[in-house]
């Protein structure tokens, strides 16, 4: 919707072009917090191994970053 901070306007004559590949990945400025909080619900046995979350976090999508 507007409201949730991403909106993405399709022309109807463009429409049956449009891929679903990419909508999946968020905004690109939010990688971080989306890696941060998948990091923080995983299981605590996982998680325990990738604290802080948030410098686990840079690096990982610093890796993304690096290897796309």
């Amino acid at each position: 919707t507007e409201a949730d901070g991403v909106t993405v306007h399709i022309p109807v004559q463009v429409l049956n072009r449009v891929r679903p590949e990419g909508f999946d990945r968020l905004v690109p400025g939010m990688l971080t917090d989306l890696v941060t909080e998948t990091i923080r619900g995983l299981p605590k046995p996982v998680r325990v191994q990738l604290v802080p979350a948030p410098d686990v976090a840079r690096e990982v999508v610093a890796w993304i970053r690096e290897h796309e």
